[in-house]
């Protein structure tokens, strides 16, 4: 992980933390916000930092194969099934396994997995015995699995058993002040790679900073190695970093907005809501506006909600 934001500094306080004991940890974020490696940072600060660490994306896995992955196989217990195959819960064994995108799961796989963590045991398909296992579990979403499990979309009771430790890794717009940091160290990496002497252009970096990256660090970092290989010269300039960011609205356009709601000369379909959905202004406008209202309410959302003239069931 790289940082040195107020933000960012308290996501490695909780990795420390969450690195010190043995307790299940839910890691939630937009995507490209850097979940794995926050994952990754839990288990090498940790005891287990020698043993395995596998991580799983639930959602690029057929429905039809995850059971067998996650638990394993007896030989003949499906098609295909030639010899007995152990899952990567057992592969994990003394380590971490990393299940990202938890979000994506069945319910009847979410049974099995509060089964495992109940029971501390993994059972192959086609067997009736379970299997020991001593393994630590980080699971991600970029959904907010508290909403989900409201709406009947995720299981309570495996939330509970996941959410012992609770880590929110921040959006890029929310750490600016890592970006030059973040660049850098992208750039460096390249330059070692490639074994080349490549530099930013004055200002770019600071450019770079005034812009939004709806894809979070992972975009921040395609962006730049765009920039790199694309660059003729030395030098990186402004144009390559064009491409895919957003630069962000101007305080003064977000505060005649805030003004027109807050005011009530507005509501936040007209103003807003509808622009929105005919693209005529993006998400991160919405978000900055959004955030406004948060500050003045000081984290009300009810609050923010009557003052944009938008009913609970809006907002939720």
């Amino acid at each position: 992980m790289i940082g040195a934001s107020k933000a960012i500094r308290e996501v490695y306080s909780q990795v420390e933390i969450a690195a010190g004991n043995a307790a299940t940890v839910l890691i939630e974020g937009e995507s490209g916000t850097g979940k794995e490696l926050v994952a990754k940072a839990i288990h090498q600060a940790g005891p287990r930092a020698k043993e395995s660490f596998i991580a799983v994306d639930c959602g690029a896995i057929p429905e039809s194969l995850i059971e067998a992955e996650l638990f394993g196989a007896k030989k003949g217990s499906y098609t295909g099934a030639i010899a007995d195959r152990p899952g990567l819960f057992e592969a994990a064994n003394h380590g971490t396994i990393f299940l990202d995108e938890i979000s994506n799961t069945t319910p009847a796989l979410q049974a099995k997995l509060l089964r495992v963590i109940q029971e501390r045991e993994v059972r192959r398909i086609g067997e009736t015995k379970g299997r020991t296992i001593d393994v630590r579990l980080i699971v991600a979403s970029n959904a907010v699995l508290e909403a989900l499990a409201q709406e009947g979309r995720f299981r309570k009771d495996l939330l509970y058993r996941l959410n012992v430790l609770h880590i929110k890794v921040p959006p890029l717009r929310r750490r600016r002040d890592d970006i030059p940091m973040l660049a850098h160290t992208f750039l460096g990496r390249l330059n070692a790679a490639n074994k080349t002497k490549k530099y930013f252009a004055p200002g770019i970096v600071n450019h770079l900073s005034t812009r939004n990256f709806p894809g979070n660090v992972r975009e921040l970092q395609n962006a730049i190695e765009r920039a790199f290989f694309s660059a003729r010269g030395a030098t990186i300039n402004e144009a390559p970093l064009e491409e895919g960011s957003d630069r962000v609205s101007s305080p003064d356009e977000i505060q005649a907005w805030f003004k027109e709601l807050s005011e009530g000369r507005k509501d936040f379909w007209s103003a807003v809501h509808n622009r929105y959905k005919r693209r005529d202004i993006s998400r991160e406008k919405v978000v900055a506006l959004v955030d406004l209202g948060l500050r003045t309410t000081r984290g009300n959302y009810k609050t923010m909600a009557s003052m944009f003239h938008l009913k609970e069931r809006e907002y939720r």
